[in-house]
C-alpha cells in the first residue's frame, strides 16, 4: 500500500509512489501517481501542456529546481488596506536576486482606489480577474461569465493608466467549474488560480498543470469535473498544520489564530514544498488579513525565514506560468537573472499622486453602487459595477 491505494503487481513493480505517472501505471492500478485520468506524458508536453502530477517539469533534479514563492490577494486596495501592503513590499528581504516580494491582484469592480493598484503595478505587481461584480457561482453560464472577464479588461483600461493585461483569474469564491475554463479560453485567459489541491489528496502538492485532460477528482468534489480547455491552473496549495499533519484553510487563517499559531504552520508547510518537489509555495490572503493581529509583520517574519534556503525566489503567478513552460536549472536562472526584477521600487510615496500624468491627484468618484479614486477621468455617476466602462 503506497498512499493509501492497493496497488497493482505491474504497479508495484514499476515506481508506483513516486509522483509520475508512467507506464504500465494507469488511473485504476496506481491512482496515487496517475490521478489526471487521460493524460499522456508522451503526448502532453512543455512548453503547450503539463500533465496534473508531482513531477517537476523539464525533470529537473530537486537540488536543480527553484522554490518560487507567491503572494496573491484578492478582492480590492484602499487607504484601509495599503500600508500593511506597502510595509510588506517595503520590510521584507529581497532575493538571491535583489528582487522584492510582489504580489498577484484578483480584483473586482468595487471599491478600488486605482491610484493603488498603480502603486502596486509599479512595485512589480500584477493585476488578475476576480469578475466585475464578484457574484459568479457554479451555475453561471457561459454567457455570464464571458460578461463578466470582458467587462474586467473593459474597464480596467479605461480606468487605470497603465497598459496593462489580466491574464489570469481566479473565481469568486473559489466556486469554478468546467463552464468557466470554457470561457477564460474563449476570452483569450491564460492561466487560472481556483482549485485548491491538499497535500493528502495526492500525497504532495501537483505542479501547475494544463487542464486540457480533465480536472482531476479532489476530495472536496464528489467526482471529477471534465474540462478540455487549453487553460494553465495554478493550483492554490493548503498548508499542512504541523500539529496534525492534516490541511488546512488555504486561504486566510482563521480569525482567532494568533501569529503563534501562523508562523510555524507558515514554515514547516514551506520546508515540506522545499524538500519534496518545490511545487509554488503561496500565501493567499484577503487585503484585510493583513490588518489583523500584526499579520503584516507575521509576513514579513515568513519572508525572512524562507530566504535562509538557497534558491528561493519571489514571483509573481504569470512568472511562475513562463518558468513552468520553459524550465531553467536554478543555476540557469541565477546566471540570466532570472525575472529580472532587481530594479524594482518599493518605496513609492504614499499619498494621492498619481504617476502617469494625466492627473495630478486622485479623485474620488462616487457612482450609483461604489465609489472608485482614479487618476482618470470619472465613469458617468449612473456607472453600475458590471456594466461596460
Amino acid at each position: 500500500m503506497v498512499g493509501g491505494y492497493h496497488l497493482s503487481n505491474a504497479c508495484t513493480k514499476s515506481l508506483c509512489g513516486n509522483g509520475v505517472c508512467e507506464s504500465p501505471e494507469t488511473c485504476t492500478s496506481c491512482p496515487a501517481d496517475c490521478w489526471q485520468c487521460g493524460c499522456d506524458t508522451s503526448t502532453c508536453k512543455l512548453p503547450n501542456c503539463k500533465c496534473a502530477d508531482l513531477a517537476i517539469p523539464g525533470g529537473l533534479a530537486l537540488e536543480e529546481t527553484p522554490q518560487f514563492v507567491v503572494l496573491t490577494l484578492d478582492d480590492y486596495i484602499n487607504d484601509d488596506v495599503w500600508p500593511e501592503i506597502e510595509s510588506v513590499m517595503k520590510n521584507s528581504p529581497r532575493d538571491a536576486l535583489s528582487c522584492p516580494p510582489r504580489t498577484t491582484l484578483f480584483m473586482h469592480g468595487y471599491g478600488q482606489h486605482y491610484d493603488l493598484i498603480e502603486k502596486l503595478l509599479e512595485m512589480g505587481g500584477e493585476l488578475a480577474c476576480h469578475t466585475a461584480t464578484h457574484a459568479t457561482s457554479y451555475t453561471t453560464t457561459l454567457k455570464e461569465w464571458r460578461k463578466q472577464i470582458s467587462i474586467s479588461n473593459n474597464c480596467l483600461n479605461k480606468l487605470v493608466e497603465v497598459n496593462h493585461t489580466l491574464s489570469g483569474s481566479r473565481a469568486p469564491f473559489l466556486f469554478w467549474s468546467a463552464t468557466m475554463m470554457k470561457a477564460l479560453a474563449a476570452e483569450g485567459v491564460m492561466w487560472d488560480s481556483s482549485i485548491i489541491c491538499n497535500y493528502e489528496d495526492h500525497g504532495g502538492w501537483p505542479w501547475p498543470f494544463l487542464v486540457q485532460y480533465g480536472i482531476p477528482k479532489l476530495s472536496y468534489f464528489a467526482e471529477a469535473v471534465p474540462s478540455s480547455e487549453k487553460i494553465w491552473e495554478l493550483p492554490l496549495y493548503a498548508p499542512l498544520n504541523p500539529n496534525t499533519n492534516s490541511s488546512e484553510e488555504c486561504m486566510d487563517p482563521l480569525d482567532n489564530w494568533t501569529p503563534n499559531d501562523i508562523l510555524p504552520m507558515l514554515k514547516s508547510s514551506f520546508e515540506k514544498h522545499y524538500r519534496t518537489n518545490r511545487a509554488p509555495y503561496g500565501i493567499y490572503w484577503h487585503p484585510a488579513t493583513l490588518t489583523r493581529l500584526a499579520r503584516s509583520s507575521l509576513l514579513i517574519n515568513f519572508l525572512k525565514f524562507t530566504q535562509q534556503f538557497s534558491d528561493v525566489y519571489y514571483a509573481t503567478m504569470s512568472e511562475v506560468v513562463d518558468w513552468v513552460r520553459y524550465p531553467k536549472p536554478a543555476s540557469q536562472f541565477r546566471s540570466s537573472g532570472g525575472f529580472n526584477c532587481g530594479d524594482v521600487v518599493v518605496n513609492v510615496d504614499n499619498d494621492l499622486q498619481c504617476m502617469h500624468g494625466y492627473a495630478s491627484n486622485a479623485t474620488v468618484c462616487d457612482c450609483a453602487d461604489t465609489s472608485l479614486r482614479l487618476c482618470t477621468k470619472c465613469p458617468p455617476a449612473d456607472y453600475v459595477v458590471g456594466d461596460l466602462c
